[in-house]
């Protein structure tokens, strides 16, 4: 079902929402708002982290990009080599401050703690929302609503249900530095906004913008604002033309997404047009754009400094590249947006408290609105733990959406859901056989199994390694039927490799004179 029609019925609620909201009097106190808020953040954290546990078992996480970090951790804890992962080579993204979760791999090395920090980390954004709201708006039924739709934004449910990033820490910390601002310590706001550079290199674009804004819309604050993006044009040209090319010996422009320079300034021209069509006439950009307004009731609009000058650009970025899954903001690609969106909703309260101090009743209406939209909005279209790979936002789909904190609310979703744990329990007492040092090729699926006892490559691998392993059951798509297929094809007649195990979903070949399977 096209993002519209549900969009619409969300959107067409509101009209008798603000009706009844201006007529009801509600009475939320400070403290009941405040455990309301840790009573949702805790469940957060619970049941994401279980979910992520769940998917670890279930064969749903990937060595992309679930097996890059947790072989990243696990290779420099052992002193295999900093910043590199199961790939070889140095990870290729500017990320060194994955490395402050080193000591979490030297007190047991353990593929859990990334799960357990990205469940945790998204989960602070709701307290951190309130506290925000509550120091500028100093309204609690507002710092309900705020950090409720914070937490229950769809995107976030996607971003905790995927392979854990880094980027997944950013909201808490963007956040955490408007809070500092709005309490004065502007200080530590600039030095947290400073820092999420070191986060991964894709934090240029929201420090620049909001170094923008401040530039042009906070006259106290000028200096700063220049300083910042000062700060991000400097480290830029650091990663840009030091790190990736000498230290990670990676070309960036993220794999060809953004193709900005040609030979001739009317090439370059050409890119740049091409670059403004896709954020602008794409049929996705309106779609994506209103379900990013969305759960926060467009009150972002009522800002349009902000709007224009710090949330649009990261959107923007997004929107321009080539990849289809960053025009959707698939998993990590909505990170930065996560932690934006929610100072953009602050920021327009303000603004309409402002024009209308003087009708209380409007302010009620507004708080309610919100609250009702975030729930609504979280109920249609939050990702659901089988929804990997899935272009479900612009769309809706009942065999994606449709629960509460991405527990399925359809009963037969949960007998798939069993299925696949019960198919992945198989593939763990099948591939409990394989040697360990063994060198083993396999689906992205199946990799993060195999990750402490083996050397692990991608398909279709070198044609080198002890073992090959295909697992139909848990297939999710990623490495593309056409490459598996080939792969087989290719197996099947190489004369240094033997099927040495085959049932209904999984086959597995070995090399001839290689490290054989015990039976």
């Amino acid at each position: 079902m096209p993002y519209w029609v549900p969009a619409g019925l969300v959107l067409a609620a509101w009209l008798p929402l603000l009706w009844i909201g201006g007529r009801i009097p509600l009475r939320v106190t400070a403290v009941h708002s405040r455990r309301a808020v840790m009573l949702l953040t805790i469940v957060f954290a619970v049941v994401y982290s279980w979910l992520g546990f769940w998917q670890f078992r279930a064969c749903q996480s990937g060595m992309m990009d679930f097996g890059i970090y947790d072989s990243l951790l696990h290779l420099t804890a052992s002193g295999q080599g900093v910043m590199q992962d199961y790939r070889g080579g140095t990870f290729d993204h500017f990320s060194p401050a994955i490395l402050l979760l080193v000591p979490l791999y030297w007190l047991y090395d353990w593929h859990g703690w990334l799960i357990l920090i990205q469940a945790a980390a998204l989960a602070a954004t709701a307290p951190l929302a309130w506290l925000l709201t509550v120091r500028i708006l100093k309204n609690p039924m507002a710092a309900l609503a705020v950090a409720a739709a914070t937490l229950l934004n769809p995107y976030v449910s996607r971003l905790a249900l995927y392979d854990f990033h880094i980027e997944a820490i950013f909201p808490a910390v963007f956040l955490a530095a408007f809070l500092m601002r709005a309490n004065g310590r502007k200080q530590w706001f600039w030095w947290l906004l400073a820092g999420t550079i070191f986060l991964k290199e894709d934090f240029a674009v929201p420090i620049a913008a909001t170094g923008l804004w401040m530039l042009l819309c906070c006259p106290g604050e000028r200096r700063a604002g220049a300083l910042l993006i000062g700060w991000t044009v400097i480290w830029v040209a650091v990663i840009l033309l030091v790190y990736f090319p000498l230290v990670s010996e990676n070309g960036y422009w993220h794999y060809g997404r953004y193709d900005l320079a040609g030979g001739t300034a009317a090439e370059t021209g050409r890119k740049l047009a091409d670059m403004a069509g896709r954020v602008l006439l794409s049929p996705e950009t309106l779609p994506v754009t209103l379900s990013v307004l969305l759960p926060f009731a467009l009150l972002p609009l009522a800002d349009w400094r902000f709007c224009l000058f710090a949330a649009a650009p990261v959107l923007a970025v997004q929107l321009a590249s080539t990849a289809w899954h960053q025009h959707i903001l698939a998993s990590h690609y909505a990170s930065a947006l996560i932690g934006v969106m929610p100072v953009a909703a602050i920021f327009g309260w303000q603004r309409l408290r402002h024009r209308w101090r003087h009708h209380w009743r409007r302010r009620q209406a507004i708080s309610l609105l919100l609250l009702i939209t975030a729930l609504a909005g979280h109920w249609l279209w939050a990702e659901l733990p089988l929804a990997r790979y899935h272009a479900d936002i612009p769309v809706w789909d009942r065999r994606l959406h449709g629960g509460f904190f991405s527990l399925p609310a359809d009963p037969l979703y949960w007998n798939v859901m069993a299925e696949q744990e019960r198919a992945a329990r198989h593939w763990y007492r099948i591939s409990s056989q394989i040697p360990a040092g063994a060198t083993v090729a396999a689906q992205n699926e199946l990799g993060p199994s195999l990750l402490r006892r083996c050397t692990v490559r991608q398909l279709p691998g070198t044609f080198t390694e002890d073992f090959y392993c295909f697992d139909r059951a848990v297939y999710q798509g990623y490495d593309g039927q056409e490459r598996i297929n080939e792969t087989l094809t290719r197996l099947q007649s190489h004369p240094d490799y033997r099927l040495i195990f085959r049932d209904s979903d999984i086959v597995i070949f070995a090399a001839v004179n290689g490290k054989q399977q015990h039976e």
